[in-house]
C-alpha cells in the first residue's frame, strides 16, 4: 500500500506496480518510468488514455474492456475488468450435490480490481504467440486444449515479452471464480439450472468444445465460464478450503505440480463433472492400464486427455479422464445422479455367432490402441463394438450413427473394424416370424 508515498527521484523502470494500492498518477511526476513500468491496472480509466499495450478500449453493457494485438499479426484478444469487491467462494452446506473440495464456503475480498481474458485462449492466439500450432487442432476460433500448466505459464511469459507492461499471469482460483460468478449467488451465473443453449457440456470424444465466444456471456461479459474446456489457475490444489486466506491469491499448500483446473470441472459447481488422473508406465503398465480401462468402462466418460512423459525406461502416459458425476441439466428434464454401471457380460447379451465376432473386434481394438498409444476405450467402447456386430455395420455412414461414436473416431479407426466385420461374412439378420 503506497498511500501518501512519494516516488521523487525513484527509478521505476521495470517495476511491477500492477497490484499495488494507493498509487496515483501524480506520484509519478518526479519518477523515472518507461513502457516497462507496470502501473495499476485500472489507471487509464481515471487518466483518460490507454496503456501502451492496448489496441482498443471502451465500455459496453457489460462494463469496461480493453484489447491488445499480438505484434506482427492480426490476432487480438479482449479483456474484461473485474472491479474490486468481495464474494462467497465455494459451495454452501445446503448444496448437497457439491464436492467436499468446494467447502467450506468462505468470503474472499479483492481490494484491487483486475483484468481477465473474456474468453479462453483461442488456437489463433496460441499460435500467434508461441509460433507453433497446438497439439490438437480444431480451428483458429476454438479454445486451445492439451496444454499443461507449465505450457500456460510459458505462453503468458512469451506474451509479456511481446507486449511489455501487459503483466499477464494465470488467475488465482479465487479470481477465476469471482469472474465466473459475476456477482451472482446461484449455482450457475445463469441461475439455478443450465441448458445446452447456454453451456457446452456432456459432449463426447469427437463433438468437441464450442468456439470461444460462441455461447452467451455471463453478467460481466465472460464467455464459456461454465463447461466447454478446463482452464488452468495459478494455485496449487488441495481438497478443502479450510484455512484459505480471505484475499485475492489463496495459494493453498499442496504437492508441487498439482494445480487447480477450472472451467469444465471445478468450482463453482461447474456442471458436476469430475476428473481422475492415471499414471501408466510404458514398459510395465499392465496393472495401471487395467485399472484405467476398468474406470473407463464403469463411468460416463466425457473426455480423455493424455500426454507421454519421456524419461527413458521410466517413460509413462499421464491420463486425465473427465467424467459425469450427476449433472442437472434443464428444469424440464432433471438428470438422475450417475452410479457405477454394472459390468456387462456380453456372452449373455450376444448370441454365439455375434459374440465370436465381438471377440475378434475386441482383439483388433487392443492392437489398434497399443499401436496408437491410447486407452482401449478411447478407440471404441464395448457397447459400440457390440452395436457394430448386432447392426451388421459394414459402411462408414452406419458406423457414424452408433451412439456416442462420432465422425472423427469413425474416420480414424473405423475402416479396419468395418473390414473385420465384412471378413466375418455375417449373415443378414433374420426377419421376425
Amino acid at each position: 500500500d503506497f498511500t501518501k508515498t512519494e516516488f521523487r527521484g525513484c527509478d521505476l523502470r521495470g517495476a511491477d506496480l500492477s497490484h499495488t494500492l494507493g498509487v496515483t498518477p501524480a506520484m509519478f511526476a518526479n519518477a523515472v518510468t518507461d513502457e516497462t513500468t507496470q502501473k495499476p491496472r485500472a489507471w487509464f480509466w481515471s487518466v483518460g488514455r490507454p496503456p501502451s499495450w492496448a489496441e482498443d478500449w471502451g465500455r459496453d453493457n457489460y462494463g469496461p474492456w480493453v484489447s491488445f494485438r499480438v505484434p506482427g499479426t492480426d490476432v487480438t484478444q479482449r479483456m474484461r475488468w473485474c472491479q474490486a469487491g468481495e464474494f462467497m467462494m465455494g459451495s454452501g452446506d445446503d448444496d448437497k450435490a457439491a464436492y467436499g473440495d468446494e467447502k467450506p464456503q468462505h468470503r474472499v475480498a479483492f481490494a484491487q480490481g483486475f483484468w481477465m481474458f473474456e474468453t479462453a485462449c483461442s488456437e489463433a492466439l496460441w499460435t500467434a504467440v508461441t509460433g507453433a500450432p497446438p497439439r490438437l487442432e480444431r480451428g483458429p476460433a476454438f479454445p486451445v486444449t492439451e496444454v499443461s500448466w507449465h505450457d500456460a505459464r510459458a505462453f503468458a511469459d512469451k506474451l509479456n515479452e511481446a507486449r511489455p507492461g501487459l503483466g499477464l499471469a494465470l488467475p488465482s482460483e479465487a479470481q477465476w471464480e469471482y469472474a465466473c460468478r459475476a456477482g451472482t449467488t446461484t449455482p450457475y451465473s445463469f441461475g439455478r439450472q443450465i441448458g445446452k443453449r447456454q453451456v457446452r457440456f456432456n459432449y463426447g470424444y469427437d463433438d468437441g468444445p464450442a468456439e470461444v465466444g460462441g455461447l452467451p456471456a455471463n453478467p460481466w461479459g465472460f464467455f464459456e465460464m461454465h463447461g466447454n474446456v478446463y482452464e488452468w489457475c495459478e494455485d496449487t490444489y488441495q481438497d478443502t478450503y479450510e484455512n484459505a486466506p480471505p484475499d485475492r491469491f489463496p495459494s493453498r499448500c499442496a504437492p508441487a505440480g498439482t494445480r487447480t483446473k477450472a472451467g469444465a470441472a471445478k468450482r463453482p459447481k461447474i456442471l458436476k463433472m469430475a476428473y481422475s488422473f492415471f499414471y501408466v508406465p510404458v514398459s510395465h503398465g499392465g496393472t495401471a492400464s487395467a485399472n484405467l480401462n476398468r474406470f473407463l468402462a464403469s463411468h460416463d466418460i466425457v473426455s480423455v486427455e493424455r500426454q507421454l512423459i519421456l524419461d527413458g525406461p521410466n517413460s509413462a502416459w499421464t491420463v486425465c479422464v473427465g467424467f459425469n458425476d450427476g449433472v442437472q441439466t434443464t428444469p424440464e428434464v432433471p438428470a438422475t445422479p450417475l452410479t457405477k454401471r454394472a459390468k456387462t457380460d456380453y456372452r449373455d447379451v450376444l448370441n454365439p455367432v455375434d459374440f465370436a465376432i465381438f471377440s475378434r473386434l475386441r482383439a483388433l481394438r487392443k492392437t489398434t490402441a497399443d499401436a496408437a498409444g491410447v486407452p482401449l476405450y478411447s478407440v471404441f467402447t464395448n457397447d459400440q463394438l457390440a452395436d457394430m456386430v448386432t447392426r451388421r455395420t459394414t459402411s462408414m455412414t452406419a458406423l457414424q450413427e452408433i451412439e456416442g461414436l462420432g465422425s472423427a473416431r469413425a474416420d480414424k479407426y473405423g475402416a479396419a473394424f468395418l473390414q473385420a466385420i465384412q471378413d466375418a461374412a455375417l449373415p443378414a439378420a433374420e426377419p421376425a416370424a
